[in-house]
């Protein structure tokens, strides 16, 4: 009589606490499985009911976690852009053709039912080509945990989708073990025009952009939009163009050369004339990251220069670059012996520092969205 004493006490205080204190707490979907586990304990046996909630919970997990969106983010090529930084005719440009690329970033887990949702979201913006023509989807998948198999044979046929409407497939920041997931499921890398894969988001939106400038025949700057044409157009005069030149110092820089050292003093202010230039951003332990690109017609280390502070990054010639050099004291000179001259370069400089803070401000504003 003990022994049955105690077991009916514990059964009825499980039933209590499953049956009635549950129903205050557990969400409507989880006690409805708790009473179908008790149907099936008490109509079959239980381990039969443990199997069995087992498996409808399995299936109500994959259910709830084919409902999260994988896609972090959206946007543009109009609102996010690459660290590269161009002259305005190219930056104009690439606001006006922005909507022709397309950047998904990815998170989580992907496998088949979340996988579909990204087929889904694609198939919805190619059916709008006519009104706004897609030529690139880049895919982040720095946030990406993994993929199974049934998701790579998702990311094939959205390849093969995208090949008949004639848009490039770009992936970014993809692990080793997500790529060949992607190759051995038949992710063609073979017969694209556009890389499968490159290192991070912002190699993909430079390369997608670069195509679109391409196709514009705005890659390479024309005569008029370099260092010179761009101060005779600023000074408004011929003459004060040689002026000014008198006050700068010309530098050539082979590939590998540095033209600032992070932490340094910033005493110059440089003007680019042509070449190219990695601004790398130096880390803990010896590491480096590359968080900029600077082109022919724009100004290298303003910000440090105006503020009197530090150089915050390295910048390093990825090419054979020219460089014009205005020191801190033939600054101080020009104020003082030409003030319109000096009083121009302010504009301008303020003019480029203006657009990238209007870029940055577009990119925060579609994070927010």
């Amino acid at each position: 009589m003990v022994i049955g004493g105690v077991l009916i006490y514990l059964g009825l205080s499980f039933l209590a606490d499953w049956l009635y204190d549950a129903w205050f707490t557990l969400p409507h979907s989880d006690y409805a499985l708790v009473l179908l586990i008790l149907v099936v304990i008490g109509w079959v046996g239980f381990l039969e009911g443990v199997a069995a909630g087992i498996g409808i919970a399995l299936l109500l997990f994959v259910y709830n976690y084919s409902r999260i969106n994988i896609i972090k983010h959206t946007f543009t090529g109009a609102a996010y852009r690459s660290s590269v930084d161009r002259p305005a005719p190219q930056r104009e440009h690439l606001r006006r053709v922005g909507d022709q690329l397309l950047i998904l970033q990815l998170q989580g887990y992907i496998f088949f039912g979340t996988a579909y949702q990204l087929l889904r979201v694609v198939r919805r913006r190619t059916a709008r080509s006519e009104a706004s023509p897609l030529r690139y989807l880049l895919l982040d998948f720095r946030l990406v945990n993994g993929l199974d198999a049934s998701a790579s044979s998702s990311f094939v046929r959205l390849q093969a989708h995208l090949a008949e409407t004639g848009v490039q497939l770009v992936c970014a920041s993809a692990t080793p073990a997500v790529q060949e997931g992607l190759v051995r499921a038949g992710f063609d890398c073979q017969g694209v025009t556009a890389p499968c894969f490159v290192p991070s988001l912002d190699d993909g939106v430079e390369y997608c952009e670069n195509h679109l400038l391409e196709q514009a025949g705005l890659a390479a700057l024309e005569p008029e939009h370099r260092l010179e044409a761009r101060l005779e157009r600023l000074l408004e005069a011929p003459s004060r163009v040689t002026l000014l030149f008198e006050y700068l110092e010309r530098l050539e820089l082979a590939e590998g050369e540095h033209l600032v050292r992070q932490g340094e003093p910033a005493e110059d202010l440089y003007f680019v004339e042509a070449g190219m230039f990695a601004v790398i951003l130096e880390l803990d332990g010896g590491r480096s990251s590359r968080v900029g690109t600077i082109q022919p017609g724009t100004v290298v280390g303003e910000i440090g220069f105006y503020l009197g502070k530090p150089r915050s990054a390295s910048v390093v010639a990825t090419r054979p670059s020219i460089v014009y050099r205005l020191s801190m004291s033939a600054f101080r000179r020009l104020e003082v012996d030409h003030p319109q001259i000096a009083a121009a370069l302010h504009q301008w400089i303020a003019n480029i520092l203006a657009g990238r803070l209007s870029d940055n401000v577009s990119t925060l504003q579609a994070l927010l969205d």
